[in-house]
C-alpha cells in the first residue's frame, strides 16, 4: 500500500484522496481542509468533521477500511527518536574518538608489558 501524509489536505488532488481506502485524520482547523476530507470519504459525518478542531496532540480519527466505525485513537510520542534535526557528523566523530580513547585507557591496565615482544 501507499501512505500519503499532508498537513494541507486541500492541496492533495481529490482524485488521489478518493482512491484511498483508509484515513488517519488528526487535528484540522482550516475549513477548506475539513471540506476536502469530508468530500474524500463517505465515513465522516458533518459532526465528526466539526470535532477535528478539538483533537489533542497525538489524537487521530481512523476511518475507512481500517475500522467498521470511525475510531478515536491516541498515538504516543516516540521519545527516543531524534526528529526534525540533522545529525552532526562532527559531534558523532568526536564522540567516537572519545570512546576510543576511553577504551584504550581502560585496557592499558590489562596488558602485561613483560609479555609483549619487541
Amino acid at each position: 500500500g501507499l501512505g500519503i501524509v499532508s498537513q494541507r489536505p486541500r492541496s492533495v488532488d481529490l482524485n488521489v484522496l478518493s482512491q484511498m481506502g483508509s484515513f488517519a485524520i488528526m487535528k484540522i482547523i482550516q475549513e477548506d481542509d475539513q471540506r476536502q476530507i469530508a468530500s474524500a470519504t463517505e465515513a465522516t459525518s458533518r459532526e465528526l468533521i466539526s470535532q477535528l478542531t478539538s483533537l489533542n496532540v497525538g489524537d487521530a480519527v481512523l476511518v475507512g477500511q481500517w475500522t467498521n466505525l470511525p475510531s478515536l485513537v491516541h498515538v504516543d510520542e516516540v521519545k527516543e527518536k531524534i526528529m526534525g534535526s540533522d545529525q552532526s557528523a562532527v559531534d558523532a566523530w568526536a564522540n567516537a574518538e572519545k570512546m576510543n580513547e576511553i577504551a584504550v585507557e581502560s585496557t592499558q591496565g590489562l596488558i602485561q608489558k613483560d609479555l609483549l615482544l619487541d
